[in-house]
């Protein structure tokens, strides 16, 4: 059953957020004084973000380039392992809870506890990507489908949120847009299980067989 404005309005700007670009493109750094050659300038040292940054930057690139997908599998534990890590211990903590009192069914705490992550560190993906999880399991999907947009912003190849939203669109009849962010996502992690037959069947069914 397709679903009204509302949803289809989250679609549109999740749509949008993943394929923004990270980040701004770096400048041109202008040439140094000639003056004391032989004197070392102090380098910076990446803060923890950008370190992090830096280490996804070098995983999405394998996992997109793999073809093995065994490796496919380690890569993307890892980059789930780094997305888990605010730098914040409260944050951490915060989530921890929250998952914890997910399993035992406690969703109302949940989702108190996730909305004070968001609100504490509204710039950690992981945070929005946790509670959109845990109101697709509670048939909130246009509440899902805003949090996913937000995660995107923030992290457009997040494949748990463009798988997420992939699933929100063919429970309600939009498998072209699945499609869409399925192909996507074949781009990201292009040996996910099940993935590419998911794509070929949509495929076929949104556009039919080639002539």
């Amino acid at each position: 059953m397709r679903v009204g404005s509302p949803l289809v309005a989250r679609v549109a700007l999740a749509l949008g957020a993943a394929w923004l670009v990270a980040g701004p493109a770096s400048r041109s750094m202008a040439a140094a004084p000639v003056a004391a050659p032989l004197a070392k300038q102090p380098q910076p040292v990446p803060s923890l973000s950008e370190s992090r940054r830096q280490m996804l930057a070098k995983l999405y690139a394998r996992l997109a380039a793999t073809t093995n997908a065994q490796e496919g599998v380690m890569i993307a534990a890892r980059i789930q392992t780094l997305q888990m890590r605010s730098g914040s211990a409260t944050s951490d903590l915060l989530l921890s809870r929250a998952m914890d009192v997910a399993a035992k069914h406690n969703t109302t705490l949940a989702l108190k506890l996730l909305d004070q992550v968001v609100v504490l560190d509204p710039s950690w993906p992981e945070g929005w990507n946790q509670r959109a999880t845990l109101r697709f399991q509670a048939n909130d999907d246009a509440g899902s489908m805003r949090d996913i947009a937000r995660v995107l912003k923030l992290e457009p190849r997040h494949f748990g949120a463009l798988s997420g939203m992939a699933e929100i669109l063919l429970r309600h009849g939009l498998d072209k847009d699945a499609l869409v962010i399925d192909r996507r996502l074949l781009q990201i992690y292009p040996t996910m299980s099940g993935l590419k037959k998911t794509v070929d069947d949509l495929t076929l069914k949104v556009e039919g067989r080639p002539i």
